[in-house]
């Protein structure tokens, strides 16, 4: 918890040419998940699961099978209850949004649709 958040901001400051990050952080992200909060929906969570998890890691080394797993977390969370943005569909939303901006895959906007309705 946390630490895919402190990637992403060393990634975006990279970015913006104010650092030059000397470390490969995509192993980091890579490993296996072991949620801080078990009894909640810690995969499809966007600040406390899996989900924020894979995008921070889509940014710095995309691949298919992570964006299909990415899909796949957005999906399972189209019809959360919660519309609220740590545990609901609004975080996932968020992810699928960044997703197209990245890609500009259409199944990115049908997911933030989906979970809109």
């Amino acid at each position: 918890m946390g630490g895919a958040g402190v990637v992403q901001a060393l990634e975006s400051l990279q970015r913006r040419g104010l650092v030059e990050l000397r470390r490969d952080y995509v192993s980091y992200l890579e490993r296996s998940y072991d949620p801080d909060f078990p009894d909640f929906d810690h995969e499809r969570s966007l600040w406390m699961g899996e989900t924020g998890i894979r995008l921070v890691l889509h940014r710095l080394s995309p691949s298919k099978e992570n964006a299909d797993r990415l899909a796949e977390l957005i999906a399972g969370n189209a019809k959360d209850e919660r519309r609220e943005v740590m545990w609901g569909s609004p975080g996932t939303m968020l992810a699928a949004a960044a997703m197209y901006e990245l890609t500009g895959e259409a199944r990115w906007d049908d997911l933030w649709r989906e979970s809109a309705a």
